[in-house]
C-alpha cells in the first residue's frame, strides 16, 4: 500500500508540473520590451560602425508594450559602464503601444552602452529579461598623434653656435580617429615655454607642422616639443607624442663667422610685359618680394635696402629693415612700392651682414651675390572709361 501511495504521489506531482508549464503568460501583467536601439553619428547621415571619445553621438531605440496591458509611468535610461547617465519619461505605454526617443551622448571608450527600459523597475512586468539592448554595431576607436619628420636647422646639434638663433620643427600627424583641440607644447626643457599652440581638428591623416626659434646659450640644454602634454586626449599609443633633442651651444669667435648670402627676387606679378618692357601704371603699388639664404655660415642679422632709380634720376632708397633670424634658413622678405614717376625705372635690393656681424669684424665672404633687380617702365594710369 505504501509503494502504491508514494507512486501516486510522484503522478500527482508531475501532473501539476506539466500543468505550470502550461499555463499561458501573466495577462494581467504589461510586457515593455526594447525593440531596437541604435547609434547615430552627429550628422544623422551616417550610422558609425566606429566612433571616438568626445564625438556627440545620437543613441535611438524603440520599445513596445506586446502585452493587452497598459504600462506606465516609467523611465528610459542611457546606461553606460553600469551607471545611468540619462533618462527619458514616458507617461504610459498602452497595450500593443510603441514609442520611441533618443540620447545626445558625449561618447567615451571602453564601456558598455545600453538602453534600458523601465530603468528604475517602476512596472511590474511579465517579462523583466528584453528590457535593455545594444547597438552591436557600436565600437570605440582611439585616435593616435604622433610627431614625426623632426628637425633642427643646424648641422651638428652637439656644436651649436651660441648666441644664435635656431629653429626646431616637427610635424603633427592626425591617425586613425579625429581629435580635437590638440594642444602643442615645445622649449626647453626645465626652462621657457617657447611654443604653446592648438589644432582645432586634427582628421585621420591631417598633418600640420609646428616649430618655435631659439638664441641657443653656452652650454648643454635639452629641447622638446610635445603634442597633448596633459594628455586630454586618449589615445591608442601615448609613446609617440615626445620629441627631445640635446643641444650643446658652443662660443664661435669671429675668425670662424663666414657669411655668403644669396639673393633672389621673385617675379612680380601682374604686370604686363610689351616687347621686352614690363609696363606698369604710376600710382598702382607693387610688391617687392624675394628670399635670401645664408649658404656657408650664420645669419644672425641681415639688412635689407630697396632702392628705386628711375632714369635720369637720382637713386632713392624706398625700403630698410634689418632682420634677426636664424642659421643657415631661407629667409623670405617682401615689402610695398608705389612709382610716382614716369619713366624707365630699377627696382634693386640688396642684402647685407647686419650690425651684430659687422661690430664683430664679419665681412661677405662673396658679396657679388648680395643685389639683385628688376626693371620695369612706368607709364600713365589709363583713364577710366565712363559709360554713356
Amino acid at each position: 500500500m505504501k509503494i502504491v501511495s508514494i507512486t501516486m504521489s510522484v503522478l500527482i506531482l508531475f501532473a501539476m508540473a506539466a500543468s505550470l508549464k502550461a499555463l499561458p503568460p501573466d495577462e494581467t501583467l504589461p510586457n515593455i520590451r526594447c525593440e531596437s536601439m541604435r547609434a547615430i553619428g552627429w550628422s544623422y547621415t551616417f550610422l558609425p560602425s566606429t566612433f571616438t571619445a568626445g564625438d556627440t553621438v545620437t543613441i535611438k531605440y524603440r520599445l513596445v508594450n506586446d502585452s493587452s496591458v497598459s504600462a506606465g509611468p516609467f523611465q528610459v535610461g542611457l546606461r553606460v559602464g553600469g551607471t545611468i547617465v540619462d533618462r527619458n519619461a514616458v507617461a504610459e505605454l498602452v497595450n500593443g503601444g510603441e514609442d520611441s526617443g533618443e540620447f545626445i551622448w558625449t561618447a567615451v571608450c571602453g564601456v558598455p552602452v545600453e538602453v534600458v527600459a523601465d530603468c528604475d523597475s517602476a512596472v511590474a512586468e511579465s517579462n523583466e529579461d528584453d528590457n535593455v539592448m545594444t547597438d552591436p554595431g557600436l565600437e570605440c576607436s582611439q585616435p593616435n598623434l604622433a610627431l614625426r619628420n623632426t628637425s633642427f636647422s643646424g648641422t651638428d646639434p652637439s656644436r651649436v653656435k651660441a648666441g644664435l638663433y635656431y629653429r626646431f620643427a616637427a610635424r603633427v600627424y592626425g591617425e586613425t580617429a579625429t581629435s580635437r583641440n590638440v594642444r602643442v607644447t615645445g622649449g626647453v626643457v626645465g626652462g621657457a615655454v617657447l611654443l604653446d599652440r592648438t589644432l582645432a581638428v586634427m582628421n585621420p591623416g591631417d598633418n600640420e607642422t609646428v616649430d618655435f626659434t631659439w638664441e641657443v646659450p653656452e652650454g648643454s640644454s635639452r629641447i622638446y616639443i610635445h603634442v597633448d602634454p596633459d594628455n586630454t586626449i586618449t589615445e591608442s599609443n601615448e609613446g609617440d607624442n615626445r620629441w627631445e633633442l640635446a643641444v650643446t651651444g658652443v662660443a664661435i669667435s669671429t675668425s670662424e663667422e663666414r657669411y655668403d648670402l644669396s639673393l633672389k627676387l621673385n617675379k612680380m606679378p601682374g604686370l604686363r610685359p610689351v616687347g621686352a618692357k614690363l609696363l606698369v601704371p604710376a600710382g598702382r603699388a607693387l610688391t617687392i618680394s624675394g628670399k635670401f639664404r645664408g649658404a656657408t655660415g650664420a645669419i644672425r642679422d641681415v639688412t635689407i635696402v630697396g632702392v628705386v632709380k628711375v632714369k635720369g634720376n637720382p637713386p632713392q632708397k624706398v625700403y630698410s629693415t634689418t632682420i634677426h633670424h636664424i642659421e643657415s634658413l631661407v629667409v623670405p622678405f617682401s615689402f610695398s612700392w608705389t612709382p610716382t614717376q614716369l619713366g624707365e625705372t630699377t627696382i634693386s635690393v640688396q642684402v647685407s651682414p647686419g650690425p651684430y656681424a659687422t661690430s664683430r669684424g664679419v665681412r661677405d665672404s662673396n658679396p657679388a651675390n648680395n643685389t639683385d633687380s628688376i626693371k620695369v617702365t612706368v607709364t600713365k594710369p589709363k583713364p577710366l572709361l565712363r559709360k554713356m
